[in-house]
């Protein structure tokens, strides 16, 4: 008798930049999809920074390669009472998806409002905006410039802007809890990147404690590695760096 097939577990992109990610994604939407079909993917989202611009292209592209779309974006978030406050400069990164048509309004909603009154130097929304329109959103805690990645990541930059160590997160993510119940998400990320590595533990930790699930996600801005160095000009572009200054962000 022959072995049974072993199981393949499918894998999505949950945090994904397009090109409409401006001067940060370099994820072309037709090509993206033609290669997530290419690496057997049955679906992929679209995250994109604080806005939706992307969503009829990704959409319909998707659809037409087979793969279902995932309607997202990675919002940027301030904790100020008013949307438009502009006492402080901090914002935090914060991926929100639609799981119907209730989630696909509210979150249009709140990409609207975020140019419309929240924008400063970024389109922002706040945490009473959201709460207020969370029916139909699922919520992932997004990349080291989260509220919870950034407060367990004690870099000499975040102890100068106010970061709080462990606890703070831990009360950050059972506050999303609170609101999105099962359908909020701490994000893992295992790409290399240093101040990652060390918040890793810290993340399954907090998971085991608060039964928070976790996704695996990559924080995927370019197709293929021959899109690196283009992905690289748009992030001196959008800094006004040089290509080869040592310090620039990578």
């Amino acid at each position: 008798m022959s072995e049974e097939p072993k199981h393949i577990p499918q894998f999505t992109h949950l945090h994904l930049h397009t090109e409409y990610s401006l001067l940060d994604g370099a994820n072309k939407i037709k090509a993206l999809a033609k290669k997530v079909k290419e690496q057997g993917m049955t679906s992929v989202a679209m995250t994109d920074h604080g806005n939706m611009f992307g969503t009829i292209d990704f959409y319909n592209t998707m659809k037409k390669e087979g793969i279902k779309p995932i309607i997202g974006m990675e919002a940027y978030l301030h904790n100020q009472e008013e949307l438009g406050d502009k006492s402080v400069r901090q914002r935090f990164h914060l991926c929100l998806y639609a799981k119907n048509e209730v989630g696909y309004k509210n979150l249009m909603y709140l990409s609207s409002q975020a140019y419309i009154n929240g924008f400063y130097y970024y389109p922002r929304i706040n945490k009473k905006m959201l709460f207020e329109h969370s029916e139909g959103l699922i919520c992932s805690s997004a990349c080291l410039q989260g509220e919870i990645n950034w407060n367990m990541n004690l870099s000499e930059r975040n102890l100068k802007f106010g970061a709080k160590g462990y606890d703070e997160a831990k009360r950050v993510a059972l506050e999303y809890k609170e609101v999105f119940g099962d359908d909020f998400y701490l994000e893992l990320m295992r790409h290399g990147i240093g101040d990652q590595h060390r918040i890793d533990k810290q993340i399954i930790q907090l998971s085991q404690e608060t039964s928070i699930k976790i996704i695996a996600t990559n924080d995927t801005h370019y197709t293929v590695q021959k899109d690196a160095d283009a992905h690289e000009a748009f992030m001196c572009i959008a800094m006004n760096k040089l290509y080869d200054d040592p310090n620039r962000l990578r």
